[in-house]
């Protein structure tokens, strides 16, 4: 089953994640620190935003939704910035492949594309991620 966003959030809630949506660009430099700080799991797509890494709580996780396969051309495109940033500050790392990438009409390439997911699976993920960091909290 692919997923929107909302369905997404919708399948993380029917297994009683915590959930809270956050659009960093709308907030603060002060405020996008006090948020990931707040934050046991961040996830979020390959960006600038994932930067706020260093930031999760300790014994925190975080999931990168990455861009891999056939991202220009079908060359195939993977940095490893976030995990490295992740696993230097102590923290679980899990990448996630999308099922597909769609472009949407942006003009840069990392903006460049809509990330298909499975929303059951993802939420699987996360379910399973959370609960091996509570024991932390």
């Amino acid at each position: 089953m692919t997923g929107t966003f909302v369905e997404v959030v919708d399948a993380m809630c029917s297994l009683n994640l915590p959930v809270e949506v956050v659009e960093f660009e709308s907030l603060t430099p002060q405020e996008q620190i006090d948020v990931a700080g707040q934050s046991t799991i961040l996830v979020g797509a390959h960006g600038a935003g994932l930067s706020h890494a260093m930031f999760v709580k300790e014994g925190g996780a975080v999931v990168e939704i990455l861009m891999r396969q056939n991202f220009d051309d079908g060359i195939d495109y993977h940095k490893a910035d976030f995990a490295n940033l992740v696993r230097f500050y102590g923290k679980q790392y899990i990448y996630y492949d999308p099922i597909a990438i769609e472009p949407n009409g942006k003009v840069d390439n990392l903006s460049a594309h809509l990330l298909i997911v499975d929303a059951q699976e993802l939420a699987q993920v996360l379910y399973c991620l959370y609960h091996d960091t509570e024991r932390f909290f």
